[in-house]
């Protein structure tokens, strides 16, 4: 008698006081944002390499360097999400925003965030990437995925090179 009292959402909410931060996160996201599955492999494809540069280059989570590399992820992500909406209606801002949660979805499923502070860090770093100083970076991430009629691998071999100096 008493669990048939719980339906609907009192029932989903009893279950969520169960999930961990991140499985509660990931769900909503996917519940509320359901293209983030679609350009989930993607994303984590070049954040895959893009932290794989990271660690060879010896580049640490702060600074200029890290802002560029940043800047880059983000503007494949930006491709990533112009390749999949009719960008037509969609602001700036609002493509900022879309970049900034594929991001965090990405580092959410992949486990690399787990709590509300891990988040708000990362979020203040990938915003740091938003400067007009770091165009050039943005702009060969969204070469490297492929939005332009340009090859992904030199657009990502131009910024290894510019990354390196």
């Amino acid at each position: 008698m008493f669990i048939s009292s719980f339906r609907g959402g009192r029932e989903a909410y009893m279950f969520n006081l169960f999930k961990s931060w991140r499985e509660k996160h990931e769900s909503e996201f996917e519940k509320h944002h359901p293209y983030l599955k679609q350009i989930y492999i993607g994303v984590a494809l070049t954040k895959f390499r893009v932290n794989e540069l990271r660690e060879n280059l010896n580049i640490p989570r702060f600074g200029e360097k890290n802002r560029k590399v940043n800047a880059f992820y983000l503007g494949s992500i930006e491709g990533d999400i112009r390749k999949y909406f009719d960008m037509t209606n969609i602001s700036m801002p609002q493509l900022m925003e879309l970049m900034i949660l594929s991001a965090g979805y990405s580092a959410i499923r992949d486990r690399e965030v787990n709590s509300d502070a891990e988040w708000g860090a990362m979020i203040k770093e990938l915003q740091e990437a938003f400067e007009n100083e770091l165009d050039w970076y943005r702009k060969r991430g969204l070469g490297f995925s492929g939005l332009f009629d340009e090859d992904p691998e030199e657009n990502w071999d131009k910024f290894v090179d510019r990354i390196s100096e």
